[in-house]
């Protein structure tokens, strides 16, 4: 009786983990953080072809299609470093009882699992943006206007992001998103002087 009910342990323990509170948390801080990287990094290679006057779409297409890619990687290695370094440096104590190591246990799964969430939401979610940033260059002849809707979308991320983390500290979400939507405008005004001078 006691062997059948190990199999509900371990598919309980599981669901529990999935539904753990500090795996969304992860999932949710490493996904919106690396989101906002996709688009700000992408809105950079975008508006410094657009003033710089290279509209040229297979050449804005494979830059941000090569930052995609290494983003997602560098991003992916950093999660998990930081996430399993956090996890060796907790020495679990086994001089407990039966109910107490099975906490620990359940602990280090959902732990584990947290460190699984954050690589694959670093490595996905900066593709999110980038991607959506390239697709008006497949549906739209013009470069210039396939990157003025490209710049729109990637504008429209920042904001999002921006007044993601307002509504997190509960600040104004509005508010926050407008500062960084400044962001965008700032960087925009650096790449039209650089593409003047360059």
């Amino acid at each position: 009786m006691v062997i059948l009910k190990w199999p509900c342990f371990y598919v309980s323990s599981l669901k529990a983990s999935f539904l753990s509170k500090e795996v969304l948390q992860t999932f949710r801080r490493y996904i919106v953080l690396s989101m906002f990287d996709g688009a700000l990094g992408g809105y950079g290679i975008i508006a410094g072809n657009f003033f710089g006057g290279y509209l040229n779409r297979e050449t804005i297409v494979s830059s941000v299609m090569g930052m995609a890619i290494a983003l997602a990687i560098s991003s992916a290695l950093a999660a998990y470093e930081a996430e399993k370094s956090a996890l060796e440096n907790e020495v679990g104590d086994f001089t407990k009882n039966m109910f107490e190591i099975i906490y620990e246990l359940r602990s280090r799964m959902r732990k584990r699992l947290a460190i699984a969430t954050a690589v694959i939401a670093h490595t996905l979610s900066p593709l999110i943006p980038l991607f959506t940033a390239i697709v008006p260059y497949f549906v739209v002849s013009d470069p210039y206007a396939a990157s003025v809707y490209a710049l729109f979308a990637l504008t429209f991320y920042v904001f999002l992001f921006g007044a993601f983390l307002g509504a997190m500290r509960r600040a104004n979400p509005w508010l926050n998103g407008l500062r960084y939507l400044a962001l965008t405008f700032l960087l925009a005004l650096i790449c039209s002087f650089l593409g003047a001078f360059i």
